[in-house]
């Protein structure tokens, strides 16, 4: 039977170390809406070792994969199916020391994050094979991660002490403008930051532009804000409302020029209208669906995660995910985004959906009746 709790009434702390002590082999799955941002998690343990902990929509590991020199060996359709990508990268690499390294680094940047979550619920389904779990080489002890990314949270907690939010807006002080802009050493990374600086965007936007951990930016950040070269604003209600009414209609033309058949001008008003206004749900899932019809499976991807990332219990944005997945040739994930849309579909859509959800699983029976026979 199915173990289930809330973030607020047992820490996943805690409860991943009930699980170790019980040397348990399943997986948990965690939601947290934050902010109005909806975040999913999964956790694999096998025998009460840590396995892979995966975010939605964060494709860390095959940025740190391809970054160690990997490309060649990994499949980019498997990108946000990290499990079959280990599984199938596993089967090529002879030495898998720096991938297990780049793995349990990844492990410890997740749950870092998913610790912080203070509100949400978890699921935990144990498992008996190993259908759903990687190889035993795969396996780190739950402790060790905890106490590192423990370690990270009271220094995150310090940094927010030094940082009044993540939506406040930087920006470049005068006095170090006008006194010392021209005589102070600063790292290649400080430069980095202070190049992104532009009066718009808030300290959340700056730390999503880095691959490196949030922590190490809001660091940088934070001693900037010290030696007192920048200094943050909050945004100005009426200029958001301003951006927000010229993204709408930004977001018509766009229309107008796809009945035209002027897609890539679509694109650059759809592009413009979401940079104006972020949480604009109907402008991503448009532009998904354009990346769609252009074949761009990656971006359409990003563009419907951007859509149930915002808006939790859109079911446009699991149905168009569903249809990538097809694209990418991951039946199963399909499957699993088509019945998440069921859960907040209704009316023609949802019979429409409940018809093709009907077929898929016809498939996968017959797909695996098939490989019994081989």
């Amino acid at each position: 039977m199915p173990i289930e709790g809330k973030l607020e009434e047992l820490s996943l702390a805690d409860f991943l170390q009930i699980l170790s002590m019980n040397r348990k082999t399943g997986k948990i799955k965690i939601e947290s809406i934050l902010e109005k941002e909806k975040n999913s998690a999964e956790i694999i343990l096998k025998n009460g070792f840590l396995q892979l902990i995966t975010i939605l929509g964060d494709d860390l590991l095959y940025t740190r994969l391809k970054q160690a020199g990997f490309s060649k060996e990994i499949r980019e359709d498997l990108k946000f199916n990290e499990r079959e990508l280990l599984l199938d990268l596993s089967s090529k690499v002879k030495n898998l020391k720096p991938v297990l390294k780049i793995v349990r680094d990844v492990n410890e940047n997740r749950m870092f994050e998913i610790l912080s979550w203070r509100q949400g619920d978890f699921r935990f389904e144990e498992k008996k094979g190993d259908g759903e779990v990687l190889p035993e080489v795969f396996s780190f002890d739950i402790q060790d991660i905890l106490l590192e990314s423990s370690r990270r949270l009271d220094e995150w907690e310090e940094i927010s002490k030094r940082i009044p939010s993540y939506s406040v807006i930087p920006f470049l002080s005068e006095k170090w403008i006008h006194e010392g802009a021209s005589s102070l050493d600063l790292s290649p990374l400080e430069w980095k930051i202070l190049s992104l600086i532009d009066g718009k965007k808030k300290i959340e936007d700056i730390l999503n532009e880095f691959r490196i951990p949030s922590i190490e930016i809001a660091k940088y950040i934070a001693n900037l804000y010290e030696k007192g070269i920048i200094d943050f604003k909050e945004k100005d209600k009426a200029e958001e409302e301003k951006a927000k009414r010229e993204a709408e209609s930004l977001f018509l033309k766009a229309r107008e020029m796809v009945k035209k058949g002027k897609y890539l001008e679509a694109e650059a008003f759809l592009k413009r209208a979401i940079s104006l206004y972020p949480d604009f749900i109907m402008a991503h899932l448009f532009l998904g669906d354009l990346y769609y019809i252009l074949k761009n499976y990656r971006l359409a991807s990003q563009e419907y995660y951007q859509v149930v990332r915002r808006d939790p219990h859109n079911p446009l944005g699991y149905y168009g995910m569903g249809f990538v997945r097809i694209r990418f040739g991951d039946l199963q994930g399909a499957l699993k985004a088509w019945e998440k849309a069921l859960q907040f579909a209704s009316g023609d859509l949802k019979n429409k959906i409940e018809r093709m959800v009907s077929l898929l699983r016809t498939l996968l029976l017959e797909i695996d009746r098939r490989k019994m026979l081989v």
